[in-house]
């Protein structure tokens, strides 16, 4: 009669603890599902908002790239009327010469990719096509910067105080007169030719690129 009674407990806990076993696995499987489902909306939730921000990229590259492309067939032609700068009114000629240091630089849509490498979500990011390409955009935009830094550090080593000696800001007016013959001066013009146009082309192809990771975007989110 004991051996019966205690076979009849040791059957009972067995089934008791599997069916513990049981509940824990059913809860962890709902605690899993359900992480998957926040992760899931919190993805969607990311790539709503680099779409966003790719896009305004986009605005912005083509819009610099047509403004740069303008800006350097202007400075062609100031590199062509240098020679004739000493005949200039004062106000065509310090307008041109000021033509040369102007500029508009690219400053991308960041915040959602910052916020995702900041938090450490950038592995909700489920799709390894769509994140090599968001990779592969902020490096082109790190080389774009780069263009855009090396262009501005020019100008104030070189060109702007060129500019400090050779015009009267207050009064608009050239001072040096021979400033058109300067080696530098000619130099610093065809400098920012280069420059001009190697970030349009830059620009383009960045455009271009967020365009593709757009379509990468939309085919994720279903669209």
């Amino acid at each position: 009669m004991f051996a019966k009674l205690n076979f009849s407990r040791t059957g009972g806990f067995l089934v008791e603890l599997l069916m513990l076993v049981l509940g824990i696995n059913i809860a962890l499987w709902f605690e899993g599902q359900f992480q998957e489902y926040q992760d899931a909306k919190a993805e969607e939730a990311y790539l709503v908002g680099l779409r966003r921000d790719v896009l305004e990229d986009a605005s912005s590259l083509e819009r610099l790239a047509n403004v740069n492309e303008s800006r350097a067939g202007r400075l062609a032609g100031i590199l062509d009327a240098m020679g004739t700068l000493r005949d200039m009114p004062d106000e065509e000629a310090v307008s041109m010469m000021f033509e040369v240091s102007t500029y508009d630089f690219f400053v991308p849509e960041d915040f959602t990719y910052r916020a995702m490498q900041e938090s450490g979500d950038f592995s909700l990011l489920s799709d390894p096509d769509l994140k090599e390409a968001l990779l592969r955009q902020h490096r082109r935009y790190k080389l774009i910067g780069t263009l855009e830094d090396n262009f501005l550090q020019a100008l104030d080593d070189e060109y702007i105080p060129l500019l400090i000696r050779s015009v009267d800001l207050a009064a608009g007016r050239l001072v040096d007169r021979d400033i058109g013959e300067s080696v530098l001066a000619r130099n610093m013009v065809a400098f920012a030719i280069n420059e001009t146009q190697a970030r349009t082309l830059q620009y383009r192809l960045a455009h271009g690129t967020a365009l593709e990771l757009v379509g990468l975007i939309d085919r994720r989110l279903g669209h």
